[in-house]
């Protein structure tokens, strides 16, 4: 079960490293330039709120957590986006298809979770699939 939870903590990681590029790296030439900062620097603020609570739980259930960048490579769904050349849209969908794949992850832990009588760890899961699907409607509502 862990395994799923140790690999989905770092995809939220390296969703959070996508999503900051969005304001630090990339210049967003767009009307909504601010907007989308704010929205971007929220959402990458939330992801990574989530990590060590996530890795509390891992370790919690007498597992290990990812410890290394190769690590992390290795068992992630989300891919690296090292285009600086992004449009402001296409980062929105991007993110917003991120997200997607997370929440996928997320159901699969919380499955895992259930399966295992890992109560906690089940609850926990509902929120951050809450979280999930609001940044999800949130890049939605972005990209219209």
């Amino acid at each position: 079960m862990w395994c799923l939870g140790r690999a989905q903590a770092h995809d939220r990681g390296l969703l959070h490293h996508t999503a900051r590029p969005c304001i630090e790296g990339v210049d967003i030439r767009a009307d909504g330039f601010h907007r989308l900062g704010v929205l971007f620097d929220e959402q990458a603020a939330q992801l990574v709120g989530t990590v060590d609570d996530l890795g509390e739980r891992v370790r919690k259930n007498d597992e290990y957590t990812l410890t290394s960048i190769g690590s992390v490579t290795k068992n992630t769904r989300i891919k690296d986006q090292d285009d600086v050349t992004l449009s402001a849209d296409a980062m929105v969908k991007e993110l917003r298809d991120d997200n997607k794949t997370l929440h996928k992850r997320l159901g699969e832990v919380k499955e895992a979770a259930e399966e295992a009588g890992d109560n906690a760890t089940s609850g926990v899961v509902d929120d951050w699939i809450d979280e999930c699907e609001e940044r999800i409607w949130f890049l939605n509502q972005t990209s219209k």
